[in-house]
């Protein structure tokens, strides 16, 4: 998608999404499958209509979000749908308290596609394919860790002479706060206008 004008503001998505729907046969242990898959990374049946063949599972919470380095642990919910020929599936991972970063994005991207392979392979070990993938994202999200450093010193320095003027500390520990949050997000979210993965 291109960007046509400059003054396009971009704005960190709330939630993530991502859609499935693959050509498989409908049986039990199809089900117990995608059931084990999403059980063993950290998912919940959160409800199931047995008349129409769907299934909500859940994990996370908004709290959670905040104190949580691993995308994996967001507050998350799947829909799947399973019909005849055909599996459904609706991934939805909420980021609040989060700033979702491209790698954050390809992580999810791998998670669903695991999952996939899953449902045609069973003897597939997704769970050492989503801990490489986790892996991978974290390394390439540790350059915005350092933008936060930068940030917080850009703002922690000057805040904190006006917090010694005023003899309050804690002025110097927001400033460098809010510098860094702010730095790091800004570059995540040109790094997303780059990729095309902005709201607008």
């Amino acid at each position: 998608m291109s960007i046509h004008s400059a003054n396009i503001i971009y704005r960190i998505p709330s939630q993530l999404r991502r859609d499935l729907v693959c050509q498989i046969e409908e049986s039990a242990e199809l089900q117990q499958r995608f059931i084990t898959y999403f059980e063993k990374m950290g998912f919940k049946i959160a409800e199931h209509k047995v008349e129409t063949g769907q299934w909500r599972f859940e994990k996370g919470s908004h709290w959670g979000n905040a104190f949580t380095f691993n995308p994996l642990k967001w507050k998350s919910a799947v829909e799947v749908e399973l019909q005849a020929q055909q599996l459904t599936a609706r991934f939805y991972m909420h980021t609040t308290n989060q700033f979702p970063s491209v790698n954050d994005d390809q992580l999810w991207d791998a998670f669903v596609a695991h999952f996939e392979k899953y449902l045609h392979q069973p003897a597939f070990d997704f769970k050492a394919a989503n801990a490489q993938a986790l892996k991978v994202a974290k390394r390439k999200n540790r350059k915005y860790l350092g933008w936060a450093l930068l940030g917080g010193l850009l703002l922690g320095i000057p805040t904190g002479f006006v917090a010694h003027w005023l003899n309050m500390p804690i002025i110097a520990s927001i400033g460098a706060a809010s510098g860094g949050l702010a730095l790091m997000s800004k570059k995540i979210k040109e790094d997303r206008a780059k990729a095309g993965l902005y709201e607008a």
